[in-house]
């Protein structure tokens, strides 16, 4: 089987609907992986074809051309476990990235524990779903700030949460004054991931958003989901600190025992505004856009506003949070 956990620099086709991925998310958990384009034909360069049915105009091109097919069957096992080499292809992204890039804060911590993963599923009530097993067993949070142009040398040290979401704070005064300087220039990214032992056990209710106005019998949509609202805010963590105004929030759901990112918005008062994303998903993305944007819709079916920006020919929509410091 051809093995897709490293495409760097390769063409990769997807072609059809599959079953356990949207086409969405088929190139994102390849342009993540190093792929250098993805496309939907297949062409005398390509390294693979994901198609979704074994015959037709598409698949029967590519074999001709003499390029290896994968059938829905064979997509998981091709990509890998979920989340797996996730830190040793971060690093290599980071690395790899042209020098004018400048990392102001770049740590990415240690594995977490078995003792505290056993806590975390003590605490959320159901086993970690294999992504974030997978994500855990390589590594306990992620800071990374860097900046065109140099905000300052690199420091290899967790980024406190609440610094990072603070923007009256003197992080983001030296960010908006660095942007005021070089507007024509200025461009950033910012991924901040607690450790695990304050994602999980930080108390958030009352602090990043508040359930209190929600009695035992009320209820929130989340995604097409009707939940109770009590037991949601009870499951859900701040897990990406990337901005004041909005964070990731992790929703660990018991009753599929899954984790997904849902955003607060209007600085934590709203946290069902948008569809959740997959917990791999959502990693694998901030693996490729370096923790620029944020993903929000994978179907792009939302309307514009204008805290979203649709790139074309992409299929889903991306929060830009950094245009305007």
């Amino acid at each position: 089987m051809t093995d897709l956990r490293n495409v760097h620099q390769k063409r990769v086709a997807v072609s059809g609907r599959f079953p356990d991925f949207s086409k969405a998310e088929l190139e994102i958990l390849l342009r993540a992986r190093g792929a250098w384009q993805v496309t939907n034909t297949a062409s005398k360069d390509t390294f693979a074809m994901l198609s979704a049915e074994a015959t037709g105009k598409k698949p029967d091109k590519a074999r001709e051309l003499g390029v290896p097919i994968l059938l829905p069957e064979d997509v998981r096992a091709a990509l890998g476990a979920p989340l797996e080499g996730y830190r040793e292809r971060l690093a290599f992204r980071i690395a790899d990235r042209p020098n004018y890039y400048k990392n102001a804060v770049l740590h990415i911590g240690d594995p977490a524990s078995d003792a505290l993963i056993a806590r975390i599923e003590e605490r959320i009530g159901f086993p970690l779903p294999e992504a974030a097993r997978n994500l855990y067993r390589q590594l306990d949070g992620i800071s990374w700030l860097w900046t065109i142009p140099k905000l300052q040398d690199t420091v290899d040290a967790p980024l406190p949460w609440n610094e990072a979401c603070h923007q009256d704070g003197e992080l983001w005064r030296r960010l908006a004054d660095l942007q005021k300087h070089n507007k024509s220039r200025f461009t950033m990214g910012l991924i901040c991931i607690p450790p695990a032992e304050t994602v999980f056990f930080e108390q958030w209710d009352g602090r990043m958003f508040s359930s209190d106005a929600y009695g035992p019998k009320d209820t929130v949509k989340v995604g097409t989901r009707k939940l109770k609202a009590k037991e949601f805010f009870r499951n859900l963590f701040i897990f990406d600190a990337f901005h004041g105004y909005y964070q990731a929030g992790l929703w660990a759901d018991p009753e599929e025992q899954t984790f997904n990112i849902v955003y607060g918005s209007d600085y934590g008062a709203d946290w069902t505004w948008c569809k959740p994303i997959p917990f791999e998903i959502y990693m694998e993305y901030l693996a490729w856009e370096f923790g620029s944007n944020r993903i929000i819709d994978l179907v792009a079916k939302l309307g514009r506003t204008t805290s979203m920006h649709r790139w074309h020919p992409r299929t889903w929509m991306q929060l830009e949070p950094y245009r305007e410091l």
